[in-house]
């Protein structure tokens, strides 16, 4: 088995190779995207036999009790290589609007330290992590990927990085070995949601089966507007290629609700420009967030309707029958927890295990997030990034989807699917942050976007 800190310390020497010998932003790309795929998540605490499944374990997109991560090494090591290479881009940054608003979120748990709130971990090194894990990746995109020839090529990373999962997919996917086992320790989450319809879902060198689900979804969503746009050029048959390669990746994965995000994101680049997919488009989100408005305040109860009304009952036997039972236990998961949160809902509790006396945690990064940094802490994450690649969605309306000048529409709509996935799972799609960063300014206009 290989060492942790020696593949971190090898990680680094070849990184500065890269932009030793590449231009810049490829060298971004690989070494961003490289290190998701081939590093290990961090140093999991031992886990024994009796243990059961780790639940308790929630994922790197929160300061927890596993501050060593690539969620915030990785980005940090891109963004040092980059600054080395290429301070001219740098020097051309200049701030907009939304650099802001994020530079609050992960700034907040100092806000929250002279409230007075005692957290654990402690605000300076929680304010650190945050800023690894989303002001880092946010400040790539900025910089690098911000004008049309940087979007088309981390939207070709997106799809590159879905196409280099194809060995976790042939060989995990057939059950003949686990990489993450063979290379560093027992993956935490190796047996959860595992066994599919058809064969097995890999975990590869990911959180979790789930992120390597919306990893792979995603990829193949980039890949497919690439084929499109460039079908008529000499990139077509690059694209084309990454396309079938990433759908059949993203298709034997299995994961339902990553494959729903595809289907839904390639729906709505097929019809852009219509008005009705706006209509659609507005009202589906609006729904989304009633409910989750509804879900989060108790006043819809939504336990006793699934348990102890005939509807909640025919709903529960339908997602049993068809397999999706952990649909449910998730929801349940955040019912558990929700009183808590509930208490402590504006400015959270500032611990990142707050959730311990329900015995369970929750499932969705979103109320971690809620119980941890409050409302205001969840407005300036989610609330700016959603409003971003709204805002960014509603420019475009007008816009062919299908042109090269167009790669922040399918660059928003991975923000938005990437934050949609985390309602439900506490592994979160960490190029979305690159993404968010790409679409927030145009150079030329920087308020315009």
């Amino acid at each position: 088995m290989v060492d942790i800190t020696t593949s971190y310390i090898a990680f680094l020497a070849l990184s500065a190779v890269l932009f030793w010998r590449l231009e810049t932003r490829l060298a971004i790309l690989i070494v961003f995207f490289g290190g998701w795929l081939v590093l290990p998540v961090g140093p999991y605490p031992p886990l024994q036999p009796s243990d059961g499944f780790a639940w308790w374990i929630t994922g790197l997109a929160l300061p927890g009790d596993m501050l060593l991560s690539k969620a915030w090494g990785v980005p940090a090591v891109a963004l040092a290589g980059a600054m080395l290479a290429d301070r001219r881009a740098v020097g051309r940054f200049r701030p907009c609007r939304w650099d802001l608003p994020v530079l609050l979120w992960c700034l907040w748990p100092l806000g929250l330290a002279l409230s007075g709130t005692a957290l654990r971990p402690e605000a300076p090194l929680a304010a650190a992590y945050l800023t690894g894990c989303w002001g880092l990746p946010w400040l790539l995109g900025r910089i690098w990927f911000s004008d049309t020839a940087g979007r088309v090529a981390l939207l070709k990373g997106c799809a590159g990085a879905g196409a280099a999962c194809l060995p976790f997919a042939l060989l995990e996917g057939t059950g003949t070995l686990r990489f993450y086992e063979v290379l560093y320790t027992p993956h935490p989450f190796r047996d959860d949601g595992w066994a599919r319809y058809v064969g097995f879902r890999p975990v590869g060198l990911f959180e979790h089966g789930n992120q390597y689900g919306i990893w792979v979804a995603l990829s193949a969503l980039a890949a497919l507007w690439g084929a499109v746009t460039y079908r008529q050029t000499g990139s077509g048959r690059r694209w084309l290629f990454l396309a079938l390669l990433t759908l059949a990746i993203a298709c034997a994965a299995q994961s339902i609700g990553a494959l729903l995000s595809l289907i839904a994101g390639g729906a709505i680049l097929a019809g852009w420009g219509r008005r009705l997919t706006g209509l659609l488009l507005m009202a589906g989100f609006g729904a989304l967030g009633l409910l989750a408005a509804l879900h989060l305040s108790g006043v819809v109860p939504l336990e006793y309707i699934a348990r102890q009304t005939a509807i909640g009952q025919t709903l529960l036997e339908g997602f049993r029958t068809v397999g999706r039972g952990s649909f449910l236990w998730r929801i349940s998961a955040d019912l558990k927890s929700l009183e808590i949160a509930q208490e402590v809902f504006l400015q959270g509790t500032g611990l990142w295990d707050w959730w311990r006396p329900s015995d369970s945690r929750p499932w969705g990064l979103w109320l971690l997030l809620i119980g941890q940094f409050g409302l205001i802490g969840f407005l300036l994450c989610y609330g700016t990034l959603l409003a971003l690649a709204g805002r960014g969605l509603y420019h475009l309306r007008r816009m062919p989807a299908w042109v090269g000048s167009s790669a922040a529409l399918p660059l928003a709509l991975i923000v938005i699917f990437a934050l949609l996935d985390s309602f439900l799972n506490a592994f979160f799609y960490f190029p979305a942050l690159l993404a968010a960063g790409a679409i927030a300014a145009d150079r030329a206009h920087p308020q315009t976007l």
